[in-house]
C-alpha cells in the first residue's frame, strides 16, 4: 500500500473538491454516519464542507489518515473535525471523530 505524505493528502482533498465526479470518489463511512446522527450533525453540512469548502487546517494523524478541520455549523467555539482515510484500491473513505 502507498503511504501518503501530508502534502499528498492535501492534494488528494483538493482534487476531490475540483473533481466533476465527486460522488464517485468518496464514501461516507458507517462510522461517520452513526457519529453524526449521535451528535446531531447534518450529513449534508459535512458533505458541503468536504466537497466545496476550503478547510481551516489539515493534520496528518497516521498512515494515510488526515484530520481535516472545518467550522462547526452549530457551535462558534468548536470545529468540525473529519478524518479522511485514503485507499488507492477503493474509493476514498471518510470517517469522523468530532
Amino acid at each position: 500500500m502507498v503511504e501518503y505524505s501530508f502534502r499528498e493528502g492535501d492534494r488528494i482533498l483538493q482534487n476531490l473538491v475540483k473533481s466533476k465526479n465527486k460522488n464517485d470518489n468518496y464514501v461516507l463511512s458507517h462510522h461517520l454516519k452513526s457519529r453524526a446522527k449521535l451528535r446531531k450533525i447534518d450529513l449534508n453540512y459535512i458533505e458541503e464542507m468536504l466537497l466545496n469548502e476550503e478547510p481551516l487546517g489539515i493534520l496528518s494523524s497516521r498512515k494515510n489518515r488526515f484530520k481535516v478541520y472545518y467550522p462547526s455549523k452549530n457551535h462558534e467555539d468548536l470545529d468540525l473535525i473529519i478524518v479522511i482515510a485514503i485507499d488507492v484500491d477503493k474509493k476514498n473513505y471518510w470517517s469522523n471523530h468530532i
